[in-house]
């Protein structure tokens, strides 16, 4: 990671040793000559430019934005790259957010078992 790359974004640079900025809505510290940073109360250190892509948002495909323009409630993103469409004409958006509440549940409960089986 060169810093010059850093600088470039958007720092509030108090000096050599001490940087901050925002990130999803919440204040990121960080301190370049460690590699180390600071967000959400968790410290953590490596590459702070990649933990920081992380967080933008990816352009959705041309099938999804066809999906989203047809969908009441579109899109709830979980972590980085999950997005759950309900397409739902004849349905209140209520209900669609139980069946999006659903889906969500299942895919938990999906992981769980794979994390066990892994285990």
């Amino acid at each position: 990671m060169k810093i010059g790359r850093l600088l470039e974004m958007d720092w509030h640079v108090f000096s050599d040793h001490h940087w901050k900025t925002e990130v999803d809505g919440s204040r990121l510290d960080y301190w370049p000559t460690k590699r180390k940073w600071q967000f959400r109360g968790e410290v953590q250190t490596g590459d702070v430019e990649q933990f920081i892509k992380s967080f933008e948002r990816k352009a959705p495909s041309a099938d999804e934005q066809e999906v989203e323009a047809q969908s009441w409630w579109s899109m709830c993103q979980v972590g980085g790259d999950l997005r759950i469409y309900v397409v739902h004409p004849n349905r209140s958006p209520e209900e669609a957010a139980d069946d999006v509440i659903h889906q969500l549940e299942r895919a938990i409960e999906h992981y769980q078992k794979k994390q066990r089986a892994a285990a």
